[in-house]
């Protein structure tokens, strides 16, 4: 199931493990170079988390599969690719 990322204070998103790795579902709304960023740097609940504020950053490849990109349709902002990932 796919979760809204929320904010980066009170985050809706929550990391598993998944034996050595860790699996993000999340969805962000705003994302600089969304779809052309080697790596992404992200945060969403630790795995197991007991608040929203217990939180971990991660070092995302650009590159894997299941990471996609959406297209800001809006005014302004449109040199740099920013937009929506999942």
């Amino acid at each position: 199931m796919m979760q809204r990322s929320g904010h980066w204070w009170f985050n809706f998103s929550e990391a598993a493990r998944d034996g050595d790795d860790y699996l993000i579902s999340a969805e962000k709304s705003f994302t600089t170079s969304a779809g052309k960023a080697d790596y992404y740097v992200l945060q969403t609940r630790t795995p197991g988390a007991k608040g929203p504020t217990d939180i971990t950053f991660f070092i995302v490849d650009g590159k894997r599969p299941g990471i996609e990109a959406g297209r800001w349709d809006a005014l302004g902002v449109h040199g740099n690719h920013s937009g929506p990932i999942r």
